[in-house]
């Protein structure tokens, strides 16, 4: 009985860091809108360059793959950062309902 208590308590841990990492996806897409919105390009792009390339280096190396195609605009460049922010996001909300599928079983 100890055990399941430990693996309900870590399920929830779990459970919990995504639900904060989605959150903090979700701020960091709205930071992005919001300078992108207040034509803050120098912000911005410190912002995408030392944020966010850095933080999710993994995950870029592996969305540069997948998409070679590169960037035309400033807009494409903002927005190809935010959907890849979003594909980040959805694939924790994935991850998330597996584990509370996980919980009730």
């Amino acid at each position: 009985m100890n055990m399941n208590k430990k693996n309900v308590s870590k399920k929830n841990a779990d459970r919990m860091k995504l639900i904060s990492e989605i959150e903090q996806l979700t701020t960091e897409q709205n930071n992005i809108k919001n300078m992108f919105c207040n034509n803050q390009k120098e912000e911005l792009e410190d912002y995408i360059t030392n944020k966010i390339s850095n933080k999710y280096a993994m995950e870029k190396i592996i969305h540069n793959i997948f998409n070679p195609v590169p960037v035309r605009s400033y807009y494409e460049y903002v927005n190809t950062v935010y959907m890849f922010l979003e594909n980040i996001k959805n694939a924790k909300k994935v991850e998330l309902s597996k584990s509370v599928d996980l919980i009730e079983k």
